[in-house]
């Protein structure tokens, strides 16, 4: 268990996650989206169920890291709309990766495994025309 945040804290992560949610709604956001979507979805504008995408560094550490104080500074920062910074994953894939990436004690030796098998399942499950076979494990 952690240390208890102060007042000062709780208010600054606050205001951060509001200022993330104000940045996923702005329209340069939805393009940079659309962009990775395109990239990586062969049937495009046929999405299949519970796409998302997902920035490879974490939103709020690129907001933390470039010191964006408002949306003004995020739509003019570069570093945010990179389209190689974003990856398309399936809503069940995007739950793991996340709670992943919040576990403190993670091993080389399991994130090799993990990369094993993920090379090992490679199915196309972003593409909504194409029916797949369930690969049982």
């Amino acid at each position: 268990m952690g240390r208890r945040l102060t007042r000062k804290e709780r208010i600054q992560r606050k205001e951060l996650k509001n200022l993330l949610r104000k940045i996923r709604k702005t329209k340069k956001y939805l393009k940079w989206k659309r962009r990775c979507l395109k990239r990586d979805v062969k049937s495009y504008p046929d999405l299949p169920k519970g796409v998302q995408v997902h920035h490879k560094t974490e939103l709020s550490r690129l907001v933390i890291k470039n010191k964006i104080r408002s949306v003004k500074d995020a739509i003019r920062c570069a570093e945010l709309w990179e389209t190689h910074l974003g990856i398309t994953l399936k809503r069940g894939e995007h739950f793991i990766f996340t709670k992943l990436r919040r576990y403190k004690y993670l091993t080389r030796g399991f994130i090799v495994l993990l990369k094993d098998w993920m090379e090992e399942c490679k199915i196309d499950h972003l593409d909504a025309n194409k029916k797949s076979k369930g690969k049982g494990i």
